[in-house]
């Protein structure tokens, strides 16, 4: 049998914080996605990708944004969940608000996840996981816990400084730590332009390894 999985309804003008944000954060979390531009048959109609999307998933998360409610797309892969319940009581609509809009009046019955504030993200995002991990019964692993790393063996004066806001690289977050997790890599290496966000990126994830008592670490320097 399948694991139950989740439909991301989003507009395409939206694309790049759904790719770069929810959909990598969702299934880091081990939650199976079905998505337009990686799963829709090729040479298939859309509407009925929509349509087998809606039927064969557990779960719709709708991206509310106005974008969102302007596509005719969207609108109709809203009308098709609440066609067999009005009310969600079977809770397949996950609604998620990424920007104000004024939400169709079928929908404002319903609660939803707000991430119009940038700093709520993370929290956000951390219900709309143990949502679906709640219905669709997903047991969280055991976090492993590690020992606080004495501060004489720490030493990251030399890492540039930067602000801590970072959208858009959770791809690369994601490298690092599995980086990190690997026995087999040593050594990893990032090459781009100058202002591009490297540095920002190594102290948003050294900020993020020191939360975790720096994961078994020995000696941390920069």
């Amino acid at each position: 049998m399948s694991k139950p999985s989740v439909f991301i309804s989003y507009s395409s003008k939206d694309e790049e914080w759904v790719k770069d944000y929810l959909l990598t954060n969702l299934e880091k979390n081990e939650i199976p996605c079905h998505i337009d531009f990686r799963d829709f048959e090729i040479g298939k109609p859309s509407l009925l990708c929509m349509e087998e999307a809606i039927e064969t998933c557990a779960k719709t998360i709708l991206v509310y944004t106005p974008n969102w409610v302007d596509s005719e797309f969207t609108q109709f892969e809203g009308v098709m969940l609440q066609t067999d319940s009005p009310l969600n009581l079977n809770k397949k609509i996950l609604p998620l608000k990424l920007e104000k809009c004024d939400i169709p009046k079928r929908l404002k019955i319903l609660n939803y996840a707000n991430f119009t504030d940038k700093t709520e993200w993370d929290t956000q995002l951390e219900r709309v996981i143990k949502q679906i991990k709640k219905d669709f019964e997903i047991t969280e692993p055991e976090k492993k816990t590690y020992l606080p790393l004495e501060t004489q063996h720490i030493d990251i004066t030399r890492l540039p400084q930067t602000g801590f806001e970072l959208y858009g690289r959770q791809e690369e977050l994601t490298l690092l730590n599995e980086a990190w997790e690997s026995d087999a890599t040593n050594i990893v290496s990032f090459v781009a332009y100058g202002g591009v966000g490297k540095s920002t990126l190594a102290n948003k994830w050294v900020e993020k390894m020191r939360w975790d008592n720096y994961r078994g670490a020995e000696k941390v320097y920069a």
